[in-house]
């Protein structure tokens, strides 16, 4: 969990994670539900919000989400810059 705990169950999200050059500056930190961040943590272990966005959609292109929903196609162009 978190560092930053805050009331009423919310807590401060590394977007890039410390590991990997992140900091604890507001523009690196988002601000969500403890239960959230420590579901993130338990599903992706220490990866950073980039990571677990790539990871996604490489999955869904090895299940060829792009025949139910093209759109995804622009997102894939990222993937191979």
């Amino acid at each position: 969990m978190g560092k930053n705990t805050e009331p009423f169950g919310r807590c401060h999200h590394h977007i890039k994670n410390r590991e990997n050059g992140g900091n604890s500056k507001p523009n690196n930190l988002l601000f969500i539900k403890q239960g959230r961040e420590k579901l993130i943590h338990y599903i992706f272990g220490d990866r950073d919000f980039y990571d677990i966005i790539i990871f996604i959609l490489r999955i869904s292109r090895a299940k060829h989400f792009e025949q139910v929903n093209p759109k995804i196609e622009k997102l894939y162009k990222l993937l191979e810059e």
